[in-house]
């Protein structure tokens, strides 16, 4: 019989953790990718103690800037012109 360890998730967990992932990266679809690791940077070294997609929403919106994500727009529609 192989060891069991108390942190390992259970196949229900699995799951459970599988289907938290996706909501979340859908969430986090519009963002730059170098912004959400900030983000998870500054959660995995404790600055957040709780686990709310809202909380992360507003730190990658943190790290992400003011108005970059309308800089991104505009230089979409002036180069799909």
């Amino acid at each position: 019989m192989p060891p069991t360890c108390s942190n390992c998730p259970s196949a229900a967990g699995e799951d459970s953790v599988t289907l938290t992932i996706k909501v979340w990266s859908d969430a986090c679809r519009t963002y730059p990718l170098w912004a959400v690791q900030k983000a998870a940077d500054w959660w995995s070294r404790g600055v957040r103690d709780d686990h709310d997609l809202g909380h992360f929403l507003s730190d990658v919106k943190l790290a992400t800037g003011n108005q970059v994500l309308e800089c991104q727009k505009l230089l979409k529609l002036a180069f799909n012109q």
